[in-house]
């Protein structure tokens, strides 16, 4: 150091002023250059900014690709099984992995406000999306195709397409954000280039005319610095105390960003000590990430302004905490810095945004009117009130008159204001009332209130729910009508109707209960149902009972025990119900005593039919139709075929015809006869392989309880062999039978079709002449008189109840179809009522089992007339000609040779032959 003085001491003064001008100059000359070079490097960072949007965009844009082509698609693609279960929660998975960890990087970068604005919407849709991802994972992971397609119906599958159109706009903010800066920063940099290159220039100027006013100056620079020595030692000995002793955080920072001061509270905040902190740089105790997206800017240029920003310091024991900053330049290119702890103002900050955030949203999206009123006009309402009274939501707000006038009918005003004013005047805290409102269109509604009282800028408000209960009071009355309607209703059926319990004890009858039984109603009230049913048909009436609540349907005879002691046969029915929250029974009875009485007839008959039938001369069958099976036969067509009639009741009508005839042969018995039916005349085998040829006359008929085929077959087999040519006909009748079940109907909450089976498209053209499709509402073709009573059945069933009910459709010609119909809810593994299920099956054969009985019952006594009148003919019209040929047959024993005998055997044969060909003609032509 001294041999440094002393080499300075060689120069004179003037010369070490010229040594200052010439270092001066190049110093000017340095920076000139050193800041040409920083407009490189901010060019540089430009690009390398531009380059980071580039990158954030692609985050975005992998986001998106994820959701557009690796979840939304997802749902359909294994419902149309282009994917199976397991394949698509794994990429499901995957994607999901992918926008997590894209989304997250993305979020680490710095945003501009608009971005950041974006970015909170982006969250909270991104949420529901997320959400609505993890419900779809969860149903492929179980591979529940219901809960699949509940999910795709549902709308779930399109809920992300939200956060899409979001990305969109965040992807389209990086490009312009980033085309922005690099545009600005690039004509920054021309510019400034251009700026310091003059700047280098006329500071060199400056400098040289400087110089000379320095050399003149510097002397009495010198005195006056040694002069304001002491006073500034002074200033700096106050400075240091109040630096000491300030509460707030204090401290100084070169251009560097090196900390060259800082007091004790800035100590405490930071975990540091005074020699540690002077040993860093301030950006060491700045939150990285921060850092990234704000980088320090060193040497703040505006010395008479401050800068008040917020930065995130971390403490020495790297707890990160939010400060917020005053910072101002000193002369000597120094930096002071006030810092104040604001951890806990931002942590209010948040919970208070965060809980106007939700009440907010509750109160946004609330099904329910919310508002705020103070003296008689509203301060708040959600979009709900406002809809209740069908106005617009300014309208309300800003209505210059009482709200009260505006939206409450003129009979219920006075109510409201009392109630308003009992809560202003704290006589009660919480009320709950209904009135009726007036809407924007004049029309009235019934509204129901919630409101409590409250002090809302010192002025005593009230905050409340409002529900519209116009729709409540309809359905209510509308109950209340249909209970009424389902009364009489059962008092008018024609057989007995009753409703009972698993116990058996009666909660529901109509009045024929009573009429049939002889009991009052009080009576009824406290018997079962085993005290109306005779002792001996219990078990009877047990097992169809149990059939009922384990099959959901159940049909049995049983004798109805009146209280005098007469049994009544009666034919039950019952289905389950759900009554009151408890199984039940629903059954309805028809009294069968008529029935009975023609089936004891019809007995009657048939033993007569027997004897009738054993003794007939011609061929007489009985044919089960289900099983070809031979049931009957007399004693003629035993002798006809060869077989013994043991034999033929063990046998098949099939062995009866030639192999290659069989085809025909069935399709003639899978042909139903309307009335006695004449058949061509085919080929039967006896039993020694003789091939005959017989005509049939053939008629349907149910014979205990089976379809049974009767016919009479004559052997024309002689008469063929005359004839030149045997005529032969074919049955071309094609009977198409479809084997169909109960008719499946699936409805959305909208009563829209979504699926519906073969059978029901059948119903649906049959009974509404409409070709069902997919989407459409029951409205479109339902009938209009049907329509309430089902829409009933609908809400009910939308509620979470199953409705059964049984219903006729009038045909063409005056028949009537009925059908049982099932209604009940589909659910999810969430009990949320998706849709509901319609099942309809045809029950015409159970309601139309006894008319069936007695159409049997008269076409079995017009086939035993028509015997009747064929056993005459054979024995009164044939017997004739018999006796005749008798006689003459014995006079021509005693002459052979007699012509005029033979003259009359021949007439006697044509007689008879032609009686027979009447007989077979009418036989062909009576229709019974």
């Amino acid at each position: 150091m001294l041999v440094e003085n002393t080499m300075l001491n060689k120069f004179s003064a003037s010369a070490k002023l010229y040594m200052l001008i010439f270092i001066t100059a190049a110093s000017l000359i340095v920076l000139g250059l050193y800041g040409i070079d920083d407009l490189e490097k901010m060019n540089e960072n430009t690009r390398t900014l531009y380059a980071d949007r580039v990158v954030c965009m692609q985050q975005l844009a992998n986001v998106r690709f994820a959701y557009m082509s690796e979840i939304l698609p997802m749902p359909l693609s294994v419902k149309n099984h282009v994917i199976a279960f397991t394949e698509a929660q794994m990429r499901v998975q995957k994607a999901q992995e992918i926008i997590n960890t894209n989304w997250h990087n993305y979020k680490l970068t710095y945003f501009t406000p608009e971005e950041n604005r974006l970015v909170g919407q982006t969250d909270i849709i991104k949420n529901q999306a997320d959400k609505a991802s993890k419900n779809l994972e969860s149903i492929l992971s179980r591979e529940d195709t219901r809960a699949l397609d509940g999910f795709i119906q549902s709308g779930s599958a399109t809920e992300p397409a939200p956060i899409i159109i979001k990305l969109t706009q965040l992807m389209e903010l990086q490009a312009q954000v980033a085309k922005k800066i690099f545009n600005n920063n690039r004509e920054i940099y021309q510019s400034t280039s251009k700026k310091f290159i003059l700047l280098i220039l006329l500071s060199l100027a400056i400098a040289l005319s400087l110089s000379i006013y320095i050399i003149r100056n510097i002397r009495d620079l010198l005195k006056e610095r040694l002069k304001s020595g002491s006073i500034i030692k002074e200033s700096e000995e106050k400075y240091r105390s109040l630096l000491e002793n300030a509460s707030d955080a204090i401290y100084l920072v070169d251009d560097g960003g090196n900390f060259t001061e800082a007091n004790e509270s800035m100590c405490k905040m930071t975990g540091y000590s005074r020699e540690e902190l002077l040993q860093l740089n301030i950006e060491e105790i700045i939150d990285p990430e921060q850092l990234k997206t704000d980088p320090v800017i060193h040497g703040y240029h505006m010395p008479d302004r401050s800068l008040i920003k917020e930065r995130r310091l971390v403490r020495k024991d790297k707890k990160i905490f939010e400060v917020e900053i005053n910072v101002k330049k000193f002369a000597d290119n120094q930096m002071l810095v006030i810092a104040r702890d604001i951890t806990d103002r931002k942590r209010m900050e948040a919970e208070l945004r965060e809980a106007e955030i939700k009440f907010r949203t509750l109160a946004e999206k609330s099904m329910v009117g919310i508002y705020i009123i103070q003296k008689e006009k509203l301060l708040y309402i959600n979009p709900r009130f406002a809809e209740i009274f069908g106005y617009e939501h300014h309208e309300l707000i800003d209505t210059p008159g009482s709200i009260i006038d505006l939206i409450v009918s003129k009979e219920d005003q006075a109510l409201v204001r009392r109630n308003n004013e009992a809560r202003f005047a704290g006589e009660i805290d919480n009320i709950h009332y209904e009135f009726e409102g007036r809407k924007k269109d004049g029309t009235q509604n019934q509204v129901e209130i919630f409101g409590s009282a409250v002090i809302i800028a010192d002025e005593p408000s009230i905050i409340g729910t409002m529900v519209d209960i116009s729709e409540k009071k309809t359905a209510q009355e509308l109950i209340l009508k249909e209970k009424q309607l389902s009364d009489a209703i059962i008092n008018s059926l024609p057989g007995i109707f009753y409703l009972r319990n698993e116990k058996g004890k009666f909660l529901r009858w109509n009045r024929n209960v009573e009429i049939v039984t002889g009991y009052t109603a009080p009576e009824i009230e406290k018997l079962i149902v085993r005290d109306m049913i005779a002792r001996e048909d219990f078990e009877i009436l047990d097992i169809a009972a149990e059939k009922v609540f384990k099959e959901g349907y159940s049909m049995a005879e049983a004798r109805v025990k009146t209280k005098i002691g007469v049994k009544i046969p009666f034919l039950l029915t019952g289905s389950p119900i759900i009554y009151e929250d408890q199984l039940c029974l629903l059954g309805t009875g028809i009294d069968v005593s008529s029935r009975i009485k023609a089936e004891e007839e019809l007995r009657l008959s048939e033993q007569k039919y027997k004897l009738l039938f054993d003794s007939n001369p011609s061929p007489l069958w009985m044919i089960a139709k289900d099983d070809m099976s031979v049931i009957a036969v007399n004693e003629a067509t035993a002798n006809l075929y060869g077989y013994t009639k043991d034999e033929l009741l063990n046998m098949s009508v099939t062995a009866f015809r030639p192999a290659e005839d069989l085809d025909q042969q069935l399709e003639g018995y899978n042909t139903e006869l309307d009335g006695t039916t004449s058949y061509p005349v085919v080929r039967h085998v006896k039993k020694d392989g003789t091939i005959i040829f017989v005509q049939t006359i053939a008629q349907d008929i149910i014979f205990e309880g089976r379809p049974v085929r009767l016919s009479l077959t004559n052997d024309i087999t002689e008469r063929l062999k005359a004839e030149e040519s045997l005529k032969k006909s074919e049955a071309n009748l094609q009977t198409i039978l479809k084997t169909t079940g109960t008719a499946y109907a699936l409805f959305d909450l909208e009563l829209k079709a979504q699926a519906f089976n073969q059978k029901a498209i059948e119903f649906v053209k049959h009974e509404y002449y409409h070709l069902p499709k997919k989407g459409d509402r029951l409205t479109d073709f339902f009938p209009l008189d049907r329509f309430p009573q089902f829409i009933n059945f609908t809400r009910a069933v939308l509620k979470g109840n199953n409705i059964n009910y049984e219903i006729d459709y009038p045909q063409a010609g005056g028949a009537v179809v009925w059908y049982y119909v099932s209604l009940f809810p589909i659910t999810n593994d969430n009990k949320e009522i998706l849709g509901m299920m319609m099942a309809l099956y045809d029950i015409t054969e159970r309601k139309n089992a006894e008319h069936d009985l007695k159409s049997a019952y008269d076409r079995i006594r017009s086939h035993i007339n028509s015997i009747k009148d064929m056993a005459w003919k054979q024995s009164h019209l044939i017997r004739s000609p018999l006796a005749n040929l008798k006689g003459l047959a014995a006079m021509l024993k005693e002459d052979p040779s007699d012509a005029e005998v033979l003259g009359y055997i021949q007439n006697e044969l044509d007689r008879m032959d032609a009686i027979i060909i009447e007989m077979a003609e009418d036989a062909s032509n009576n229709d019974l």
